[in-house]
C-alpha cells in the first residue's frame, strides 16, 4: 500500500511484508507486524545492487553492495526510527516521526531527528470515495504530491496513481511517467497486492505484498 499511500498507509493488525524491484538490481524491502496494545514494529531495507568502486584514476577497488535499513517502532500514531546507513557518513541515526488525523485529513512528520531529512506532508482521505490526494516536501524530491483512485473491480479492489516522486530520476517526460497500477485480492484476513509503476526511460518497478490481518 506504500505504493498508493505513502506515508499514510493503513495499518493492518497482523504481519504484512513487501517487496519491490528497482533499477540496476536495486531492491526495496518492507517488513511489519503487530505486537499487542497498539505497539507494532517494522522494518523497511534497501539493497544497492552490485557497486563498483573505482579511484580517482579509474581502477577498479572493489565490487560490493549496499544495505540501508530502517527500523521503526510504533505506539499508536508516533514512532521512533533507527537508521542504518553504511555510506552516509554517520552509520546510525535517530528520528521521530507522528502521524494527526482530524476529520478527513491528517497531518505527518517524519525523520525529526539530528542529521536526518525531515518529511512534513498532509493527506485528504476521501477512501469511502475512492479518492485519496496527498502533498508535501520529502528530502531529496523536494515538493511530492500523490493522487489515488481506487474502486472494487470483480470482487477485487483496483488502485491507480499518478505521483511526482520519481520525477527527478526519471525527468518526468510524460502523463504516464510515474503512473501506478495495482491490484488486491482477499480472502478473509489474507491479502495480496500487486503494484506495477511506470518510472519513464528508466522502466518499470513491480512490488508484491503479502498482509495477514485487518487493515485500519
Amino acid at each position: 500500500m506504500e505504493q498508493f499511500y505513502y506515508g499514510f498507509e493503513e495499518r493492518d493488525t497482523g504481519f504484512r511484508t513487501s517487496v519491490s524491484n528497482y533499477l540496476s538490481g536495486m531492491v526495496f524491502g518492507d517488513l511489519e507486524f503487530g505486537i499487542k496494545d497498539g505497539v507494532r514494529i517494522r522494518a523497511k531495507w534497501f539493497n544497492s545492487g552490485t557497486v563498483y568502486l573505482r579511484d580517482e584514476y579509474g581502477n577498479l577497488v572493489r565490487i560490493t553492495d549496499y544495505t540501508f535499513i530502517n527500523l521503526q517502532i510504533y505506539r499508536g500514531n508516533v514512532w521512533v526510527n533507527v537508521h542504518y546507513q553504511p555510506v552516509a557518513g554517520s552509520d546510525v541515526g535517530i528520528s521521530m516521526g507522528f502521524l494527526y488525523r482530524f476529520w478527513r485529513m491528517a497531518f505527518r512528520v517524519d525523520n525529526l531527528g539530528i542529521g536526518t531529512p525531515i518529511i512534513v506532508g498532509m493527506a485528504l482521505d476521501l477512501r469511502d470515495r475512492g479518492l485519496f490526494l496527498s502533498g508535501g516536501w520529502e528530502y531529496p524530491y523536494g515538493p511530492v504530491w500523490d493522487i489515488t483512485y481506487s474502486r472494487p473491480v470483480m470482487g477485487m479492489d483496483f488502485y491507480l496513481n499518478k505521483t511526482n516522486r520519481y520525477d527527478y530520476i526519471s525527468g518526468g517526460g510524460g502523463i504516464l511517467s510515474g503512473i501506478a497500477i495495482g491490484l488486491e485480492l482477499s480472502r478473509g484476513d489474507l491479502g495480496f497486492r500487486y503494484a506495477v509503476r511506470n518510472l519513464g526511460e528508466l522502466g518499470i518497478m513491480n512490488t508484491v505484498e503479502i498482509r495477514y490481518g485487518k487493515s485500519r
